[in-house]
């Protein structure tokens, strides 16, 4: 059977290629009448036109797949962010795994014949070889959740300050024994987090390396083991910290069952501060909240600028957004008291 194309079906129905192109992506423009004789002539040889879009209005998602990744809640609000941006622009988006090729060309192609525009890349881990080929892409990435030393665009929160702003807060209500909960130091983000907790306390002579639990495991990071075996650690000391810095709203849950599954209260028994604002899911935890959706907007602009090149020959952006601590009720102060 021949190969049946757009021209096939023109032919057919006696109007130019580009007539049959307007009634399938402009239908506005062509009469009814044209475009059901078009649609007819489509069924009748069977034929099933392109979906990709013409111009490059796809962005790309890339990823380290893990399960339930897109039930996580770092993930979704970054999701959130970028899709109420796109769909601004009536942008797509395509997922695809950070291994999935192995050469700078290859992702071009793949980018190319997909009519990707942009990529963002999802929390990168330092030094990764994996990704290093499509940061090789230049400006058409944007690294959202982490920063790499590539030319390439990305937006992250801020870190250091808003972790210092958190111990001061406990230093402030008397706490000098405090814990250290934490994991996947191949981010930028947690290892930043894990520095200023390190440098603060040795700035007051107050570090003890057995108030840090740290999981290398990133399965056990991710799916709160790690929080729940960091707590029971830290609690069964001879000594247990007063306070506990939890770093990732990923091991909140985890180190609340295991402060359960030993009998401690929150803030009777010990103090919580996590840098992650869960609210929604456990309510009263003193919080560092990550602008997560306004993170996945502004890299979305950033692509659609990009794309669109209205500001001509655009420069790379690097963007650091301020978190917001918010005391709850998961603190307790010892100014006076101790313990």
């Amino acid at each position: 059977m021949p190969r049946v194309s757009i021209y096939t079906i023109a032919k057919k129905v006696g109007v130019s290629p580009a007539t049959v192109s307007r009634a399938l992506n402009h239908p506005e423009q062509v009469s009814p009448e044209t475009r059901t004789r078009i649609l007819r002539a489509m069924e009748e040889h069977e034929f099933i036109p392109s979906m990709l879009p013409k111009r490059n209005d796809t962005v790309g998602i890339v990823y380290e797949w893990r399960e339930g990744i897109f039930l996580n809640y770092y993930f979704s609000r970054l999701l959130n962010g970028i899709s109420a941006e796109l769909q601004k622009f009536n942008y797509n988006m395509l997922f695809f795994t950070r291994d999935h090729f192995a050469s700078p060309q290859e992702w071009r192609t793949f980018l190319h014949q997909h009519h990707v525009g942009g990529v963002m890349v999802i929390t990168p881990p330092r030094d990764d070889p994996k990704i290093r080929p499509l940061l090789a892409l230049g400006k058409d990435v944007v690294v959202l959740g982490s920063r790499v030393e590539e030319d390439v665009h990305f937006v992250d929160c801020e870190n250091i300050q808003s972790t210092r702003v958190a111990l001061q807060y406990l230093f402030d209500l008397g706490h000098r024994r405090i814990g250290f909960i934490g994991g996947d130091l191949t981010q930028v983000d947690h290892a930043e987090r894990f520095n200023a907790y390190q440098t603060f306390l040795k700035e007051r002579g107050l570090f003890q390396e057995e108030y840090v639990a740290i999981t290398s495991d990133i399965a056990a990071f991710v799916s709160g083991q790690g929080g729940f075996e960091g707590a029971v650690k830290l609690l069964n000391l001879p000594s247990p910290p007063t306070a506990i810095f939890v770093a990732s709203g990923n091991c909140l849950l985890g180190v609340l069952r295991g402060l359960e599954t030993i009998g401690k209260r929150v803030p009777e028994d010990v103090s919580l501060v996590c840098f992650d604002d869960l609210e929604e899911i456990v309510p009263g935890i003193t919080s560092i909240r990550q602008p997560i959706e306004r993170m996945g907007r502004v890299a979305a602009e950033i692509i659609v600028r990009q794309t669109l090149k209205r500001n001509g020959n655009l420069g790379l952006e690097r963007k650091i957004l301020p978190c917001q601590f918010i005391p709850r009720n998961s603190v307790k102060s010892l100014v006076g008291g101790g313990r």
